[in-house]
């Protein structure tokens, strides 16, 4: 995304989107997980981030030859 946002390396990678939406990739404090947080003004355009991005990281994990756990994912309210 790094070409069509602006990138911050604080607490993980952050991509801002012209759109006002943003990404958070950050591995977790507590445990051992990858924690992702999407806000965007368009319910579609974060459902197709998460496929994205849960696409990246399995793709990601295979080269490494990482076992992924499930993906939860919690969309809020």
């Amino acid at each position: 995304y790094g070409g069509s946002a602006r990138v911050l390396d604080i607490d993980g990678v952050r991509f801002d989107f012209e759109d006002e939406t943003w990404i958070l990739v950050r591995p977790s404090g507590t445990e051992s997980k990858i924690r992702f947080y999407i806000e965007s003004p368009s319910k579609e355009r974060a459902r197709e981030l998460e496929d994205s991005i849960l696409s990246y990281i399995k793709d990601l994990a295979w080269i490494l030859e990482v076992k992924l756990g499930r993906a939860i994912v919690n969309r809020g309210a």
